[in-house]
């Protein structure tokens, strides 16, 4: 584990902070998935409460069928993870193909992910209780089930999408390993909630990226939910008009 220290400037504090960078190690079941290439990052987030599936382990030596496109793909990744969890990882789609049928469990998951597709979502699978309670702070938190469904149906809990540009260089700060990633995404989401004081579950980085005409920057991509579209509204125009951030790590 690191033994290192990050430094970030602290909006409540008005001042460079410098923390052990084991903490925000400590934080990385908050990202369930990353995928770090040369110009651009990206990554789930989930809150630490939330047991979410080994994306990466249902999908090992996966064999799709023949002659399918990469956007069909998902749907055999989607079904692949659902059979792991369920005990059932055949995920050789030539030995094992879909039994699309009417009372056939794996086409309702199909269609359930592709309702999700269409709010920008992503099927999870977990083997713990989720509560039916608190829907909307949940939901704002990234994580719905079929009692809050109708509340991203309605639009009910928008998120507010901004895109941050940060005096680091992505290759040479931070794509350099997954560590300095992770730990800047978590770095950066905390900051941002903190400065809001909001839950940190409600700030949700969703990619990091390679300016294409601006050197020795990156710019960071993330949205803002809460359960209230008022209040997420009042930190929308906090954002745009009081923030004054700047990140800078021992190198």
């Amino acid at each position: 584990m690191s033994t290192g220290r990050t430094k970030y400037y602290d909006p409540q504090q008005k001042r460079l902070v410098s923390i052990p960078t084991r903490i925000l190690t400590a934080l990385k079941p908050k990202i369930v998935r990353i995928s770090i290439g040369e110009n651009f990052t990206t990554l789930k987030m989930a809150p630490e409460w939330f047991k979410h599936d080994d994306h990466d382990e249902a999908l090992k030596n996966i064999v799709y069928p023949k002659n399918i496109s990469e956007n069909q793909q998902r749907t055999f990744d989607t079904v692949a993870r659902f059979r792991a969890v369920v005990n059932q990882p055949n995920n050789n789609f030539r030995q094992k193909s879909l039994n699309i049928s009417e009372n056939n469990t794996e086409t309702l998951i199909i269609a359930l992910d592709d309702f999700v597709q269409e709010f920008g979502g992503e099927l999870s699978f977990t083997t713990e209780d989720v509560a039916f309670d608190q829907a909307a702070d949940r939901t704002a938190c990234g994580i719905a089930n079929l009692s809050s469904a109708h509340l991203l149906a309605t639009d009910y809990i928008p998120t507010a999408k901004f895109s941050f540009l940060v005096d680091l260089d992505y290759q040479r700060d931070l794509a350099r390993s997954g560590e300095t990633m992770q730990n800047f995404v978590l770095e950066f989401s905390n900051a941002i909630a903190d400065f809001l004081t909001c839950p940190k579950n409600y700030v949700r980085v969703i990619s990091v990226e390679k300016p294409n005409k601006t050197r020795r920057k990156t710019k960071v991509n993330f949205g803002l939910t809460t359960p209230d579209p008022e209040e997420t509204e009042q930190l929308v125009e906090t954002l745009k008009v009081d923030l004054c951030m700047f990140f800078v790590r021992e190198v």
